[in-house]
């Protein structure tokens, strides 16, 4: 049906908001946002949420190890319409960061992506 995707069954579900510290592992990337360079094959982590009742979402990433970046997808799949995508940048002092505030329907589903490259980053997710 076109929706099968690599990670999607595993995708942490962060619908309440809070912090995440992850550790990009992977070989090989299989998404990439709007906003991504064409050749861009690092790996990504996938997130899930459900839209809030505020009805806005404030993502951002931070890594100290590569400039993250982050996109936002709606549907029941990684292969839905794209809500949004930012590229990272330097921030000052060794860390690089990626924010993205987004309108979503409330209690419809998203799935969020920290890609860009390899190794920790820390995932900050407020349900407004």
């Amino acid at each position: 049906d076109g929706c099968v995707s690599i990670g999607m069954t595993n995708a942490m579900d962060i619908s309440g908001g809070g912090s995440v510290l992850g550790f990009q592992t992977g070989l090989v990337g299989f998404q990439r946002g709007s906003c991504q360079p064409v050749g861009d094959t690092d790996p990504e982590a996938v997130f899930q949420l459900t839209g809030p009742a505020t009805g806005t979402v404030d993502l951002t990433a931070y890594s100290l190890d590569f400039v993250p970046d982050i996109y936002l997808r709606s549907g029941m799949c990684a292969g839905g319409p794209e809500v949004g995508c930012a590229l990272g940048a330097p921030i000052g002092g060794g860390v690089n960061s990626a924010s993205l505030r987004r309108a979503v329907t409330v209690g419809s589903t998203y799935y969020f992506f920290v890609d860009g490259g390899r190794s920790v980053y820390a995932l900050y997710y407020s349900p407004r």
